[in-house]
């Protein structure tokens, strides 16, 4: 399996996967794949299940943690 699959797979999910897979052309994919995006919600996205509440840090990085 070739890196973008495994990517595609880890990060979407494989029925995006295969929607992508048996798209006869690139703009039956981008419809495809645009069908499956949920809502978008970076909360949901990382939501921590049985943790408590997620919390967000505004804090700028220091120069240390930059590099």
């Amino acid at each position: 399996m070739s890196n973008m699959r495994k990517h595609v797979k880890s990060c979407w999910g494989e029925d995006v996967l295969n929607t992508i897979l048996d798209a006869k052309n690139l703009e039956a994919a981008r419809v495809g794949v645009n069908a499956h995006t949920g809502n978008g919600s970076i909360a949901v996205a990382f939501e921590r299940k049985g943790k408590g509440q997620v919390t967000y840090s505004h804090q700028q990085h220091t120069k240390a943690e930059m590099k």
